[in-house]
């Protein structure tokens, strides 16, 4: 496998923020996946990386996650005032009415 990242764990806990870095990274290596758990013998899990349908939720859930840890930072800044801080949730919520 020529890829930059050398160890795939399977569970570990996330900070919430990551949580669409995780999803995104495991698109990322799709085939890097595909490839470690077929030699792992994990071919429950392989289905999945092979799943049309599966790797468009799991790009959705990616864009979902990525909106969310965008509009949690905007939140976060300081020195805002609320109407300032309600703008990008209106904003998101616009988006995600269509």
């Amino acid at each position: 496998m020529n890829s930059d990242h050398e160890v795939i764990l399977f569970d570990t806990a996330v900070r919430w923020l990551s949580k669409g870095n995780v999803v995104g990274r495991v698109l990322e290596l799709n085939n890097d996946i595909k490839q470690f758990l077929e030699i792992e013998g994990k071919h429950e899990f392989m289905s999945n990386f092979i799943d049309e349908t599966w790797i468009q939720r799991v790009a959705y859930l990616s864009d979902i996650l990525d909106q969310l840890n965008k509009l949690n930072l905007k939140l976060q800044e300081e020195n805002q005032t609320s109407y300032e801080k309600k703008k990008p949730v209106v904003i998101i919520y616009s988006i995600w009415e269509l």
